[in-house]
C-alpha cells in the first residue's frame, strides 16, 4: 500500500532468528488470501511413491488455505483452525527446514497428523472413510446422486454436469429453477472442449486465485442446456484444492459445483449445520474435520473488453486491499 524509507545504524547481529509472534491487544496485519493448489503439491498427491499420495489436505508455502482458516492475527498456526492438529515428526522437520518448500507453511500436515475426510448419509451415519471416500462418491455420482461437499470456504452442492436428470433434481431441491449453475471442469483442455476461451480468460482460470470465469459456450458443447438455461455463457472453474483434484482423477471431467445453501441464504460452513440445512437437498455429505473459520464463496469474474470485471469478489482475492483512487476528504455511502 505504501513504502517508507529511513536510515538506521548497523546492528551487526551475530545470527538470524525467527521469533515467536507477540500477543498484543491492538493488532493490524494482512492475512493472505487462499491460494489454489500449486503444481508441486498436485504432483505429490498423484504420486504413489509420495507420503501425501491421495491426501486431500496437502499444501505448502505456495498454496493452500489461508484466510478461511484464520481465527486471529498475526497469521500463525496457533491462530488458525489447524491448531487442533499437532504436526508429526516428518511434518515438523519440513516446517523447520528453510530449504524445504513447506518451511513455515502454517496449514502443513499429512495423513499421519492432519485432517481426515469421510462420507455420511442424510442421517449422519458414516458410509465411507478416508480410504474409501473417493470410490464411494464416484459410484454415487454415476447413479445421479447429489453431494454436499465441504470445500475451502464453504460447502458445494455437486452432481454429474452431464446428467440432465440429476441437474433437474438439484434445481428442484435447491429451489433454483433458472439461475445458472457453476461447473468445475477437470483441466484447461476440458474447458476448451466445452467453451470458447480468450487469452485473458485463460490466464484467470489457471491463476492462483482460481475463480469462476464466465465463458461463452461452444455451439457444439455436449453439456446440457439446463446448466445455464436460455443464455450463451457458462460459469467455469478448475479444481483448486487437492480434494477437487482427486475428485477429477477418475471418470468425471465436469461436475456441477454450486454454493451449498438453500437459495438466498449464506453458504454453509459447518458439518452439523450442513447435515441440518442441506439434508433435503443432498443425498450424501463429504465431510472433514478442518474447521472453516471464515465463510468464503467462489469469486466470479467476467472479462469485458479484455479486462476482468468482478461479479463477486471472494475466495482467492479476499482479504486483499482494494486501492481507493480519490482523496480522503471524499465521502462514500455503501
Amino acid at each position: 500500500e505504501s513504502i517508507d524509507f529511513s536510515e538506521l545504524p548497523t546492528c551487526n547481529y551475530p545470527s538470524f532468528t525467527i521469533l515467536e509472534s507477540e500477543n498484543k491487544r491492538e493488532r493490524m496485519a494482512l492475512i493472505p488470501p487462499d491460494v489454489a493448489t500449486c503444481p508441486e503439491c498436485k504432483k505429490d498427491i498423484l504420486n504413489p511413491a509420495d507420503r501425501r499420495y491421495m491426501y486431500p489436505f496437502t499444501n505448502c508455502t505456495n498454496c493452500g488455505p489461508r484466510f478461511t482458516i484464520t481465527i486471529s492475527i498475526p497469521y500463525d498456526r496457533e491462530r488458525t483452525s489447524m491448531r487442533n492438529f499437532v504436526m508429526c515428526t516428518q511434518c515438523a522437520s519440513e516446517y523447520n527446514n528453510p530449504e524445504d518448500r513447506r518451511f513455515h507453511a502454517q496449514p502443513l500436515c499429512c495423513p499421519i497428523c492432519g485432517p481426515e475426510i469421510w462420507v455420511c448419509d442424510r442421517r449422519g451415519e458414516i458410509v465411507a472413510d478416508s480410504k474409501s471416500w473417493l470410490s464411494f462418491i464416484w459410484e454415487r455420482l454415476k447413479e445421479g446422486k447429489i453431494l454436499a461437499l465441504k470445500s475451502l470456504g464453504g460447502f458445494h452442492l455437486s452432481c454429474d454436469a452431464k446428467n440432465e436428470k440429476a441437474i433437474i433434481e438439484l434445481r428442484t431441491r435447491k429451489k433454483r429453477p433458472k439461475k445458472p449453475f457453476a461447473v468445475m471442469l477437470r483441466d484447461l483442455k476440458t474447458a476448451r472442449r466445452y467453451c470458447l476461451i480468450a487469452e485473458e480468460e485463460e490466464k484467470i482460470l489457471v491463476s492462483t486465485h482460481a475463480p469462476i470465469v464466465v465463458l461463452k459456450k461452444r455451439n457444439d458443447t455436449s453439456l446440457p442446456e439446463i446448466l445455464s438455461p436460455g443464455i450463451k455463457t457458462l460459469g467455469v472453474m478448475l479444481p483448486y484444492t487437492p480434494l477437487h483434484i482427486l475428485l477429477f482423477s477418475g471418470p468425471f471431467d465436469a461436475l456441477v459445483m454450486t454454493s451449498g445453501n438453500v437459495s438466498e441464504l449464506p453458504i454453509v460452513i459447518d458439518n452439523e449445520e450442513a447435515l441440518y440445512k442441506l439434508s433435503e437437498i443432498a443425498d450424501f455429505f463429504v465431510l472433514h474435520n478442518r474447521d472453516i473459520v471464515n465463510r468464503c464463496d467462489d469469486s466470479v469474474l467476467k472479462v469485458v473488453e479484455g479486462k476482468p470485471q468482478f461479479l463477486r469478489l471472494s475466495r482467492g482475492y479476499v482479504p486483499e486491499a482494494i486501492p481507493i483512487f480519490f482523496s480522503s476528504s471524499s465521502s462514500v455511502l455503501g
